[in-house]
C-alpha cells in the first residue's frame, strides 16, 4: 500500500478507520482540488491553463459493474491515479466544487479499484454543495488501523527546470551517482510545509556525496516552489519511500542520459 500523498488523502485513510474525522474529510474534500481522466476540448498552449467560463472539458466515464451506467472516476492525488490508471492517459486537476457543479447528475466514484474507493450519487454530491451531511459516509469506516504520524508522498505538478539543469551539471561530476529523483515530502510531525525530495541512488559513500552536491547548489538556482530540500538515498533500508521513487518517478538524472523528463 502506498503513504498517502498529501493533506486529502491522509484525512480518507484517518476517516476510514474514525467515523468521527468523516466529516473532517469531506470539509476538506469540498476545499481541496483533485484529479480527474480527461483533457480540454480545445488544445491549450500551456499545461498550467486557467478555465474560463466558456471552456469546456472532455471528460471521461466510465461504465458502473452493475448497470453499465456512465460514472466518473476521480481521484485523490496523482499518485493514487497513475497507480490504478497504468496507460499514460490524460489527466487534469480540478477544484473538486468546480467538478461537483459542472458533472451534476452523474455517479462519481472517488479512487475507484483502491482500498479507499468511495462512490458519490447524485444525492450526494447535492448534498456535499449544500453543506450537509453526505448520505455515504458509513462507506468510509473500515477496520484496518493507519498511523496519523503520516509521510506523505507525491510527484512533482511543475518542473523546476534550472534546478534540474544545475544539479544534473553538478551530479555529472560524481561517479557514486548512478540516477537521481525529485518528488515532494511532507512530514507535518516536523514541519507544516513540504519539501523537495530529492532521491539518489548509487554506489560507495552515498552519504558523503550528498553532503558534497547539497552544498554545490546555489540558492538562486531553485526554482522550485520549495524553500526546503531532503536528500534521500534509496536503499532497500527504506522500502516505502525508495519504491514510491524508482515505481512512480521517473529519474531526473542517470550516469548515461542527463535529459529533463
Amino acid at each position: 500500500m502506498l503513504l498517502p500523498a498529501n493533506a486529502l488523502e491522509q484525512a480518507l485513510h484517518n476517516a476510514a478507520i474514525d467515523e468521527n474525522k468523516i466529516e473532517g474529510f469531506y470539509k476538506l474534500l469540498m476545499g481541496s482540488r483533485v484529479f480527474i481522466l480527461g483533457k480540454p476540448a480545445q488544445e491549450m498552449p500551456d499545461a498550467n491553463f486557467v478555465l474560463s467560463d466558456d471552456d469546456e472539458l472532455l471528460i471521461n466515464h466510465w461504465e458502473s459493474d452493475e448497470d453499465k451506467s456512465p460514472v466518473i472516476p476521480f481521484f485523490t492525488s496523482l499518485q493514487t491515479l497513475q497507480k490504478t490508471i497504468p496507460e499514460d492517459e490524460p489527466y487534469l486537476e480540478v477544484p473538486t466544487e468546480a467538478l461537483f457543479r459542472m458533472t451534476l447528475g452523474v455517479p462519481m466514484v472517488l479512487n475507484p479499484n483502491t482500498e479507499y474507493g468511495i462512490e458519490f450519487s447524485p444525492e450526494d454530491v447535492v448534498s456535499l454543495l449544500g453543506s450537509d451531511t453526505v448520505n455515504n459516509a458509513q462507506e468510509l469506516v473500515g477496520d484496518e488501523e493507519y498511523d496519523e504520524e503520516g509521510v506523505y508522498l507525491d510527484v512533482l505538478e511543475r518542473t523546476p527546470t534550472q534546478l534540474i539543469k544545475t544539479m544534473q551539471a553538478v551530479m555529472s561530476d560524481y561517479p557514486e551517482i548512478e540516477s537521481a529523483y525529485m518528488a515532494v515530502i511532507h512530514e507535518p510531525s516536523q514541519d507544516p510545509e513540504p519539501h523537495l525530495l530529492i532521491g539518489i541512488q548509487g554506489h560507495g559513500d552515498v552519504g558523503a556525496v550528498i553532503s558534497s552536491v547539497a552544498g554545490r547548489i546555489p540558492e538562486s538556482d531553485n526554482d522550485s516552489d520549495f524553500e526546503m530540500f531532503d536528500f534521500f538515498t534509496i536503499t532497500d533500508e527504506e522500502p516505502d519511500i525508495t519504491d514510491f521513487l524508482t515505481e512512480h518517478v521517473k529519474p531526473f538524472y542517470s550516469a548515461t542520459s542527463t535529459h529533463i523528463h
